[in-house]
Formats: structure tokens, sequence, C-alpha cells
């Protein structure tokens, strides 16, 4: 790791720390920011595990720049470095949706907008693949998606499934007595983006995900 980073992570406030990454918010040019360092994996081969972290890394730093592009709410890029598996975002201040709903500060009008946010994701054609409570970020002005590191390209309904199929299960494990009304409001807005013919067909293909881990 570069000298430069292991100041970052000394003198910057740790806001996450994960099995892949640390998280840690230092200053950028004088403004604050959101650095996020993937670290190597003693478990895997040194030329896996570095062209893994790179390629998460670029793929990140490109997702954003494309989000961002379209006027999606997600921080803006700063920095990426793929060699030092570095990418330093905007700092958008707030608790997490996940946070938010446990506090009762946020209900299903910002999960209704994140349905929303989700089906111009999939319209993009782009996938997040970890689409949860706790990888979005209550700003004032609204919903802000965050951590795209495990982002990936695909039009195909399946894959735009998996990503509801994974928020619809965050829900029920994290927010069991509110499950179901921010269900429908994910739906709801999810819909209002996308059009009933392309929800439908999501829809089916998720109840198709279901039904195969059932019988599994």
């Amino acid at each position: 790791m570069h000298p430069g980073l292991k100041e970052v992570i000394a003198r910057g406030r740790v806001l996450a720390r994960g099995a892949e990454s640390i998280v840690v918010l230092h200053e950028w040019f004088g403004l604050d920011a959101v650095y996020k360092i993937r670290l190597p994996r003693e478990y895997r081969h040194p030329d896996l595990d570095s062209r893994l972290r790179r390629n998460r890394t670029r793929r990140e730093a490109r997702t954003l720049v494309r989000l961002a592009d379209a006027g999606l709410p997600v921080p803006t890029l700063y920095e990426a470095d793929v060699e030092e598996c570095l990418v330093v975002t905007e700092y958008v201040p707030g608790p997490s949706l996940r946070d938010a709903l446990e506090e009762g500060e946020a209900g299903p009008e910002h999960v209704e907008e994140l349905g929303r946010i989700a089906a111009s994701l999939h319209g993009m054609g782009i996938v997040h693949n970890d689409l949860t409570t706790s990888n979005v970020i209550v700003a004032d002005d609204g919903p802000v998606l965050i951590d795209l590191g495990m982002s990936f390209d695909s039009g195909d309904p399946k894959d735009h499934a998996i990503d509801l199929r994974v928020f619809e299960r965050c829900l029920e494990s994290s927010h069991p007595s509110l499950s179901d009304e921010l269900w429908r409001a994910f739906l709801r807005g999810y819909e209002e983006e996308a059009g009933e013919k392309r929800t439908e067909t999501v829809l089916r293909e998720l109840e198709r995900i279901k039904s195969q881990v059932r019988y599994v």
C-alpha cells in the first residue's frame, strides 16, 4: 500500500471496515471525501487477488461516472487509482437507509424513490448486485446509491430480478415489521420508471428465482 494511503487510514475517520475494503472519511484537496481502499485478501492467490481488486475498482469508477452522467443520485467521483485499488468520492452526509428506517427518519416514500432509481439503473443495463438498505444514503434531497463495486453490465431481466430478490430479502431480514409495505412502495417506484411491461417481465423472473430456491 502506498504510504499516502496508510496516512489516510491513520488520520481519517473509518466509516466502515469490511472483508474486502476499508472506507475512510478524509480530506481531498480541501473537500470532505470518502476513500474506499480495497485490501489484499491473503487466502487468494496474489495474482488473482490483484486482478479482482483492480477490476472491481475500475468497474466501480466507471459505473459512478455513467450514472452521474445520466443524472442518477450517486456520489461524485473525485479520483480513481486502479493500481492502488482506490476510489475517492464525494462525502454525502446522512444515515444509511437501513438506519433511517429503523429510527423512523425514512419511510415508504424513500423506498419508492429507490425503486425508481433501480429501474433507471436496469434501463441502462447496469445491475447493482448488492442492492440493500445499507448501500443507500438518505441525503437531504433523497436517496443516494453507494457501493457499486460489485455492479456489472447486463440487460437480462434475470439479472435485474436478482437485484430485486436481494432487496426483497434485505427488507424481510432487516425490516421485518415494515417489509410488506416497503416492498410495495419499491415496486410502485420501479414500475413508474420501468413501465408495466418491463416490470412484469422482471417480476416473472423474480418468481422463477424464488420457486427454484424453494425446490432446491
